[in-house]
């Protein structure tokens, strides 16, 4: 048996995905080759046991709980030390300045344990506990300050009896991505665009909406296998997609290209990425398109793509210079851009949004009551101006969709 990285619910060792939420479990072919760089403040930990995607990194409480997951090897790169971090991080958690570390031992390539006595001697084991149980940021419902809506007694009736009758919808989400989706500070609370338009989604509805995190790469798996009733995460419409998945498109997006601050590689283009490493979000639409690049423009140079479990992974190669840029979405480029970092690591080197698409809510082909009675809702919200409202509140008005069309992306 071993432990699903995502949801934490144990899996026979044969398992290709988890049965619970649907992730790709790492293949045992090595420790070091599953490791993961996680960033927290000026700190580098290496995830040796895939937590990464269940946690912000930004989070203090993300980072003490990778250390005690495990996650024991550290390097202290760009000018941070652990020792510093680690003590800001539980005088902002816990409100204590009691905690020392040791000099972690860098000699060999395993990750070194703390003893029964050592550097977390000074850690008082309830505050272990309490961190464990309540610092793991790997679901919960989602709130947020959105115009409230009526219930729309017609639309509700519109959905299939078993959601009528349940008053509620399990949605899947990643919430790594913001400005779609991210954790609050709490660590706990999915907060940002999507939220916002279902809950409001919900509110036309009549139903409740909660909102539950998972790796970007399982989503459509575990919607497949009814762990969700729809899955919201910002996932671009294709026609590869909809031959298993209907979308109700609700927002429109070109693709950034996003270097470190400065862009000391001289990037513009698309053409300019050919030969160069590029790291971008596995199994996503921006992966795909790099393949394309290289079997089209980029055919005699190709691109050397790097993919990874979320975004801020795709960052932290541009940021350490292990790649030369990072490929997304331009509305996540430009948001992560102006926010990280007080604005100073990265910037988005094309001018302009480049190739275009449409992103929607995913449903399960077949399930066209759901579908339907949620493509209703958003028409009812975008006529009576909440839509409009929502993509203001989170500095998305230039990706706006005039109407909910189905199954819209023709590439």
């Amino acid at each position: 048996m071993r432990t699903c990285p995502n949801c934490l619910t144990p899996c026979t060792a044969a398992a290709k995905f988890c049965a619970a939420c649907g992730a790709l479990l790492a293949q045992e072919t090595g420790a070091q080759e599953h490791r993961k760089v996680v960033t927290v403040g000026s700190v580098d930990l290496v995830d040796s046991v895939g937590l990464g995607p269940r946690l912000d990194p930004e989070s203090p409480r993300a980072v003490l709980l990778l250390y005690f997951g495990r996650s024991t090897e550290v390097l202290t790169r760009h000018g941070g030390t652990f020792e510093k971090f680690i003590g800001d991080a539980v005088v902002a958690v816990f409100g204590i300045s009691t905690l020392r570390e040791e000099q972690p031992d860098m000699t060999t390539s395993r990750p070194t344990r703390p003893s029964r006595a050592g550097r977390w001697a000074f850690v008082p084991a309830v505050l272990v506990v309490a961190l464990l149980v309540g610092g793991c940021g790997g679901g919960g419902e989602s709130k947020s300050s959105v115009p409230t809506q009526e219930k729309n007694a017609s639309l509700h009736d519109q959905l299939p009896e078993a959601i009528q009758s349940a008053g509620k919808v399990e949605i899947g989400t990643e919430a790594l991505y913001p400005p779609f989706e991210a954790f609050a500070k709490d660590n706990k609370t999915i907060v940002g665009f999507d939220p916002d338009l279902a809950n409001a989604l919900g509110q036309v509805l009549g139903i409740d909406v909660t909102m539950k995190h998972t790796a970007f790469d399982g989503l459509l798996t575990a919607l497949d296998g009814g762990r969700f009733d729809l899955v919201m995460a910002a996932i671009t419409d294709t026609t590869e997609r909809q031959a298993k998945y209907d979308f109700v498109d609700y927002f429109t997006t070109g693709q950034a290209i996003v270097v470190r601050k400065g862009n000391p590689e001289k990037i513009t283009t698309i053409e300019d990425l050919c030969g160069k490493n590029v790291s971008v979000l596995v199994a996503s639409t921006q992966e795909k398109l790099l393949g394309e690049f290289n079997a089209d423009m980029c055919a005699s140079d190709k691109i050397k793509v790097t993919a990874l479990p979320n975004d801020r992974d795709a960052l932290l190669q541009v940021r350490t210079g292990r790649t030369e840029a990072s490929f997304t979405q331009d509305a996540v480029g430009r948001y992560n851009s102006r926010t990280i970092g007080g604005g100073n690591q990265f910037e988005v080197a094309n001018s302009e949004p480049v190739l275009p698409v449409p992103v929607g809510i995913v449903f399960g082909k077949g399930d066209t009551e759901l579908r339907d009675a949620f493509k209703a809702a958003l028409e009812d919200l975008i006529a009576n101006g909440t839509y409009d409202e929502i993509l203001e509140k989170n500095d998305l008005s230039g990706g706006a969709n005039k109407d909910a069309e189905i199954n819209g992306g023709t590439s």
